[in-house]
């Protein structure tokens, strides 16, 4: 998962507001030094000490002015892995907010994409996502967050950089409260539509270890593929 934050125009200097976030799985604590490389006059970085291992999430500065518009695919670089994200740059004086309305607008929304496992008692993380899509007159920036329905809001900011129909994905958050179908409002552009979460229940079982079995290659210092796994027996 990554996140892309503040509004990119093209030569507008870029302030606190506009940052990435992107999740490193940290297996030896020490410092840190995650940069991209340049692309239109920007890039972004981030430095620190990993006090934890797991994974960590980090907050790369953005650094520069943005030279055009357009969609510009930075490379993200650490300890010899690398990722691309895609950042759009607005044409000047366009950062301000878009006008657009929701496909499916006054009822459900048109074809929403549900990703995720929605299960009661267990939270929402960056899984759990929607897209919709509106129908875009006038390019700009958008923020929106649904009302909260059983314990759980969605919510997206980001930038239109064209017009016509375009796809916004909202990221789930917060806990279901109850094992229902739940109609979630996105009400945005000055209009709304709805779509439908189905929260399951936790399963409920136990765990014998008695006869687990390893597969793969276990050694120091040799890093562990797919085949490395275990089976165990659930009741």
């Amino acid at each position: 998962p990554k996140t892309v934050s503040g509004v990119y125009e093209a030569g507008k200097g870029l302030t606190n507001a506009e940052f990435i976030k992107v999740d490193v799985n940290v297996t030896t604590v020490g410092s840190y030094d995650i940069v991209t490389d340049t692309i239109n006059g920007i890039y972004f970085r981030g430095t620190g000490f990993f006090t934890t291992t797991g994974v960590n999430t980090v907050q790369l500065s953005s650094i520069g002015i943005p030279g055009a518009a357009g969609v510009s695919n930075f490379i993200v670089t650490f300890d010899g892995t690398t990722c691309l994200i895609p950042v759009t740059v607005l044409p000047s004086g366009a950062g301000g907010p878009a006008v657009f309305t929701l496909q499916g607008a006054g009822g459900a929304c048109t074809t929403p994409v549900i990703a995720g496992n929605y299960i009661l008692g267990a939270a929402l993380n960056s899984s759990n996502t929607v897209k919709i899509t509106a129908n875009v007159t006038t390019i700009g920036t958008y923020t929106i967050t649904t009302t909260a329905a059983n314990g759980m809001t969605f919510s997206a900011s980001s930038v239109f950089a064209a017009t016509g129909p375009q796809t916004i994905t909202l990221v789930g958050s917060g806990t279901p409260v109850a094992a229902t179908p739940t109609t979630v409002t996105v009400a945005a552009g000055g209009n709304s539509c709805t779509f439908v979460i189905n929260i399951t229940s936790a399963a409920v079982f136990t765990i014998d270890c008695t006869s687990a079995f390893e597969n793969g290659t276990y050694q120091a210092g040799l890093p562990l593929t797919a085949a490395n796994t275990v089976e165990i027996d659930v009741d």
